[in-house]
């Protein structure tokens, strides 16, 4: 890491509002994140691919995120442990809850609908990728974290879902102008009619009676409210700000550690997805040339819903790289600098850290300027696959947005 985590917590200061505190202490990480992905984001749509399903891919490693920490939210509503969180805390949290905002059903229903897969096979599926490499490791963090320190919950409210506002908006509008012959594409013997009548099945499970979604399995960036969403994000932001001042020094210090770690552990999952679709690529096997194209054109399709047979390996190929990788590049600097910055708790329960600082993860060198590694990377990607683009869309909302909204 070019600049050290506590080095930017140096910068906290109570007397300002926890947002701003966010915004100011995140954004060497925030503009990191952002490089690597503005390069990417014209892979994942037409005419590099003619398929959605890098996109629901990646997707998948983005919907493990949100179930952890809402249904860790939901669990804490219901049942509080008084000895870890006051009545202050318990009220702000269940202030803040507001149902509108949930995305996890409403991402899992888009990945479904562009998978063709039962529930089962959907939970089977995200199950299986929550579980594995990076993506594991931080959905295990998330549920340690916010057990041990319910008030980081704010954290993950806050990137998460005010990232679906501005920066959400901007990857919304670019994935709807890829049009619904690009989101309707045939997938697995299904055609355009019955991908709208899944379509219209998840969205009477959703309740979602009139969702602006234009027969696109975007419903993860739309809000069934009478303004789209921006009334919710409006009433969070003063309930959070009229809440706040209750949180004290140390909870809020602690809220803004983990906004750090979110976002280096977002740098990670995106390695992972990389690996993931890499390895997809690499175990697929095209029946023929002229159906396919060839293995190295810029716009060679991604593998259809079939050759997810193979998913499961796809995993364990990409898990064994990832771990390869990791081996190499943990550097005794990156561990012990960051390793407190990012610990769930400051006390008795120190041990839970941010795991981004146990595995340092690199787009190059440590040294190399960061524009420069990702167009190598890219020069990369387009001769040999499109598969990793998704790694864009998956994070994007979260990353390419300005907090102070």
């Amino acid at each position: 890491m070019d600049m050290a985590a506590p080095t930017l917590l140096d910068t906290f200061r109570e007397d300002q509002p926890l947002t701003k505190s966010i915004v100011i202490i995140t954004r060497p990480v925030h503009a990191k994140l952002n490089k690597l992905i503005i390069a990417r984001l014209p892979l994942a749509l037409p005419p590099v691919t003619t398929s959605p399903l890098a996109y629901a891919t990646g997707m998948m490693h983005v919907a493990p995120i949100f179930r952890a920490f809402e249904a860790a939210w939901s669990d804490l509503l219901e049942k509080p442990d008084p000895s870890k969180v006051s009545q202050h805390l318990l009220a702000m949290l269940r202030s803040l809850h507001l149902p509108g905002l949930m995305r996890a059903d409403r991402l899992e229903a888009d990945v479904r609908s562009v998978m063709g897969w039962t529930d089962a096979e959907l939970r089977e599926h995200l199950d299986r990728v929550g579980e594995t490499g990076h993506l594991g490791d931080f959905t295990s963090h998330i549920k340690r974290a916010i057990e041990s320190k319910p008030h980081v919950l704010v954290s993950y409210a806050y990137i998460l879902f005010m990232a679906l506002f501005a920066g959400g908006r901007f990857i919304r509008a670019t994935l709807e102008s890829a049009g619904e012959d690009f989101w309707q594409g045939r997938l697995d013997g299904r055609d355009s009619q019955q991908q709208q009548q899944q379509l219209k099945r998840d969205d009477e499970e959703l309740e979602a009676s009139s969702p602006p979604t234009q027969g696109m399995p975007l419903r993860f960036f739309h809000f069934n409210t009478p303004m789209d969403g921006e009334d919710l994000k409006q009433e969070f932001k003063q309930r959070l700000a009229g809440a706040e001042d209750g949180l004290g020094y140390q909870k809020k210090r602690d809220i803004v550690q983990e906004a750090i770690c979110i976002f280096e552990n977002l740098t990670l999952v995106v390695a992972q997805i990389d690996d993931v679709l890499a390895a997809a690529r690499d175990t697929s096997q095209p029946s023929s040339a002229d159906e396919h194209g060839s293995a190295t054109s810029p716009t060679t399709p991604i593998p259809g819903a079939a050759s997810f047979i193979g998913f499961r390996d796809s995993i364990a190929v990409a898990k064994e790289r990832s771990a390869r990788r990791s081996s190499q590049e943990v550097h005794d600097r990156g561990t012990t600098r960051h390793a407190d910055v990012c610990a769930a708790d400051s006390g008795r329960e120190k041990d839970v850290k941010c795991p981004a600082y146990s595995k340092s993860v690199s787009f190059g060198d440590a040294d190399e300027d960061l524009c420069k590694a990702s167009k190598r990377r890219r020069r990369d990607w387009m001769m040999k696959t499109v598969g990793i683009a998704p790694g864009i869309i998956l994070v994007c909302f979260m990353l390419v947005y300005k907090f102070g909204l």
